[in-house]
This record gives structure tokens, sequence and C-alpha cells, in this order.
């Protein structure tokens, strides 16, 4: 991807593996709900299945901000991973790894908010 300055951003393995999972993971609960709407007859959204629909179009945003390095994207991760651990184990389990442990995507994400953070100081938005 390229920066503001038209720079060539590397992205370390662990964003690209993020991006997929998060993508794998919005579509699978995209149609899990969807079947639990077929199958309710779409009488309730507020239930189990709202949630799910939720969570899935959250993730498929997350592959999203993950992809753009945005800073808040590690947090929002995190969530996103512990609201579908019930759901689906191998995708929360992949990205909390690379959320939490993988040295190189946490340094990245965590590097975009210190320069984030400096330039909201001087309402500067990213």
């Amino acid at each position: 991807m390229f920066d503001k300055e038209k720079k060539m951003v590397e992205k370390p393995i662990g964003v690209i593996v993020l991006a997929v999972l998060f993508v794998i993971n919005g579509i699978g609960l995209l149609v899990i709900s969807f079947e639990f709407l077929i199958k309710s007859f779409g009488l309730t959204l507020f239930g189990i299945e709202g949630v799910i629909l939720i969570v899935g179009i959250l993730s498929l945003l997350e592959a999203r901000w993950i992809w753009e390095l945005r800073s808040w994207a590690r947090i929002v991760g995190i969530v996103i991973a512990l609201l579908s651990l019930p759901i689906a184990v191998i995708f929360s389990i992949g990205a909390l790894y690379f959320l939490l442990l993988h040295k190189e995507t946490v340094e990245v994400l965590t590097k975009r908010r210190k320069i984030s953070s400096e330039k909201m100081a001087k309402n500067q938005w990213v």
C-alpha cells in the first residue's frame, strides 16, 4: 500500500494474515447469522442472530482497518476475536496470537498509534 507521501509501506506477514482471517471470519459469521434468520423466518434481529450479524459486519470492517494499519484496529480486533471465540475458535486463536504476541505486527500497529497521537495533538487526522 502507499502512504500519503506515495512511498511503499511494507506490511508484516501478521497484518496480511489478520486481514485474511477477519474476512474469513466475517463471511462465516454472516452465513451463520443468515442461516439463523432464515430458520426463524426473520422474526428477530435482537437475539443471537443479531449479535452474530453485527460481529460479522464488524469483522469485515476490521479486515480493512487492519490492512490500513489503523492505530485503534488492534484493540477492536482483540474485542472481535473475543466475541467470536465461542463460534470461531480457530479464527480467534489465530487473531489473538497476531494481535497480542506476534512482535512485528504489534510493533507496526503500536507505531502507527504513536504517530497518530502526535498528529492528533496537532489537530492533524490520519
